[in-house]
């Protein structure tokens, strides 16, 4: 459980030690209670537990608040995450930058895309809620219509703000428009611009989940995303781009 000193997380965990961690939610496997689902997540890895996500998200979507309040409680952990490391709350309080980092994940939850499989589930909701925070989105409506690929939309979606565009882009929105030009002019493929994706802005443990999914090793995935950075490097530099 996420614990540091904010009015909001502490209420969070609160409720969850005392109440939701011992109740059920009914899923495909049969009943679990909130503190065994978590669990669940903890244990498994790759397609396991991108399905496991996607679930919950389904009963989330489909009206079953406790559903939705598992997932905040497993992505808790990424939104303080994101409160620390968005640019878009810099000038936040840290308690008002909290705050909105957990409203952004809850919109994030509300607007994943459950209607195809997907994979690095809890990366793009972390990315997708990051994306929501810099791009100054608030609400479901601006963050639906999704298009086809997951990764395109949260590109769209992260690039299609209204930032001064005189600001200085910060890291992620760098990061993000570069990847939106590697799709956009065919450098990488959309695979490619994943996995370069998940290498680049997850955490440890997204990179763990990546490997397992690729069936590779850590080596060769670093190895990888070294070789599609230096592709992407030398087409950007050929193509004169500027941030």
């Amino acid at each position: 459980m996420q614990r540091i000193n904010h009015p909001t997380t502490n209420a969070l965990n609160d409720e969850w030690a005392n109440t939701c961690a011992a109740r059920p939610l009914r899923l495909r496997g049969g009943p679990l209670t909130g503190a065994q689902v978590l669990a669940k997540i903890d244990a498994t890895r790759g397609r396991e537990r991108d399905a496991l996500f996607l679930e919950l998200l389904q009963l989330a979507q489909d009206g079953q608040a406790f559903a939705t309040r598992v997932l905040l409680q497993a992505m808790l952990p990424k939104a303080i995450a994101n409160a620390r490391r968005a640019s878009g709350l810099r000038a936040e309080s840290y308690t008002d930058a909290v705050d909105i980092a957990i409203s952004a994940m809850y919109t994030s939850i509300a607007t994943y895309r459950v209607d195809a499989s997907r994979t690095s589930v809890a990366a793009v909701l972390g990315l997708k809620a990051l994306s929501i925070i810099n791009g100054k989105t608030s609400s479901v409506d601006t963050t639906s219509g999704y298009e086809e690929s997951e990764l395109e939309s949260m590109v769209n979606a992260a690039t299609a703000t209204t930032d001064d565009p005189h600001d200085d882009p910060s890291p992620f929105h760098s990061i993000v428009k570069v990847l939106s030009w590697a799709l956009d002019s065919h450098t990488l493929t959309p695979d490619e611009v994943r996995i370069l994706a998940n290498y680049e802005l997850g955490d440890k443990s997204e990179r763990a989940e990546l490997v397992e999914q690729l069936g590779t090793t850590r080596e060769a995935l670093r190895k990888r995303s070294l070789r599609l950075r230096k592709t992407l490097a030398i087409a950007l530099a050929t193509a004169g781009f500027e941030l």
